[in-house]
């Protein structure tokens, strides 16, 4: 039984930085003002050595691009009933403010080849729900983050035609608490237990970019999965929890899905152009989390996931020779809709992004934009009974979550 305590106190980190992942796209890809749409077909700045390293073929000069953005995120869990080790404790908001910044830089090599890197994240995100809430002994507090840089490179086939690749380079890590059903398990012990893990590994991507005409751009890029095998250690502020041990080592698991993007931009009107982007992620690939603690292996939480499409679609419109709004919308499909399997890492259903901006040109070399997403994550219900360890009772409840994304890109091309 205590292996299983130490089990949950992992499980607070994973599952919340494992759904992160795919909710928080953004942190990489900074096309926020159309809510993702056109991402792999815009090849406007350095920002394409990241979305699509194909398009840097389109870029005459040296590029860089430098993004400052704020996360805030709202997770209002109700209570609707919950029973055993759940039914004390209050209802609480798990939002958390997190800050995002990444660097992109594009040059032409000759006239074939461009080359790049970029350093950015594919996800990031945390959790705090604070003392007192029902679900504390399962979660009370996580972060994570994962930090890629990915030199890339491109090859202009033609002048309509070119291809791309990068190599993925990926740190990951996690922390998180939880207090130890304070007062419910008398044999157990109370106390806070504390974890972290971290690993390092390497993907790559793959795209093509095509360019008929003036009036059309077409993205493909390719995501591969990292997976990640995280490793750390579990801290307990009651040593009688570990037995004699002041903590113990663990293991786990963890992978970055797959993804594949289509985007394309069209101009309907000389200062008018229509965005898109058709995106599916392979979380279908995560079905469950076993850990090995002093490397004995424990089930912990059944997944399920289902593959994730998202779909997105935008404007910009030029407004004058310096200004340009740019405007979006996407519907992602939920990862999960069973309450059993809702976990309150990160409580997710379907995802709408609302999206707006606009991009100012300040000179022949500066160029600013700034934008905002309004993401609603929806409803979800949580049903949970932890299999391992029924007796502790149910988690039953329902949270209202949504997110606002905010943030500021500056480009300079060297003219």
């Amino acid at each position: 039984m205590k292996k299983h305590f130490l089990a949950l106190a992992i499980t607070s980190v994973v599952s919340q930085a494992y759904a992160a992942g795919p909710l928080l796209p953004e942190l990489g890809s900074l096309n926020v003002s159309t809510a993702g749409a056109g991402s792999a077909a815009l090849a406007e700045s350095a920002l394409t050595a990241w979305t699509n390293p194909a398009g840097m073929s389109q870029l005459e000069e040296m590029n860089v691009t430098m993004n400052a953005a704020l996360l805030d995120t709202t997770f209002d869990y109700t209570d609707a009933g919950s029973t055993g080790a759940f039914a004390n404790g209050q209802n609480a908001d798990g939002g958390t403010l997190t800050p995002a910044a990444s660097f992109y830089f594009a040059t032409p090599i000759n006239d074939k080849f461009h080359g790049g890197i970029a350093l950015a994240s594919q996800g990031g995100s945390g959790v705090d729900y604070g003392k007192n809430f029902h679900g504390q002994s399962l979660l009370e507090n996580a972060e994570f983050v994962t930090v890629q840089i990915a030199p890339a490179i491109s090859y202009k086939v033609n002048e309509e035609l070119a291809v791309g690749m990068s190599a993925n380079f990926e740190y990951f890590t996690a922390n998180g608490e939880l207090d130890v059903l304070p007062g419910s398990l008398p044999t157990i012990g109370t106390g806070v237990l504390e974890a972290e893990a971290n690993d390092f590994n390497v993907g790559y991507s793959l795209s093509a970019f095509y360019k008929p005409n003036n009036n059309h751009r077409f993205g493909l890029i390719y995501r591969s999965e990292i997976a990640h095998y995280g490793e750390g250690d579990v801290k307990a502020s009651h040593t009688g929890f570990l037995d004699t041990a002041p903590s113990a080592d663990v293991g786990l698991d963890f992978i970055m899905p797959a993804h594949l993007q289509a985007s394309g931009v069209h101009t309907v009107i000389p200062k008018w152009d229509l965005l898109w982007s058709v995106t599916w992620y392979d979380l279908s690939t995560w079905t469950d989390l076993t850990l090995d603690i002093n490397d004995s292996p424990i089930p912990v939480v059944t997944r399920n996931f289902d593959d994730v499409w998202n779909f997105a679609i935008g404007t910009h419109y030029q407004l004058s020779r310096k200004v340009r709004l740019e405007t979006g919308i996407s519907y992602e499909t939920s990862p999960q809709d069973n309450p059993n399997n809702i976990y309150m890492d990160v409580p997710l259903g379907e995802i709408w992004r609302f999206g707006l901006g606009a991009t100012y040109k300040i000179n022949r070399n500066w160029e600013m934009r700034g934008y905002y997403d309004y993401i609603d994550l929806s409803e979800p219900e949580i049903d949970y009974t932890l299999d391992v360890l029924p007796n502790l009772g149910n988690m039953k409840g329902s949270y209202e979550s949504h997110a606002h994304y905010v943030g500021l890109q500056v480009n300079y091309r060297f003219k």
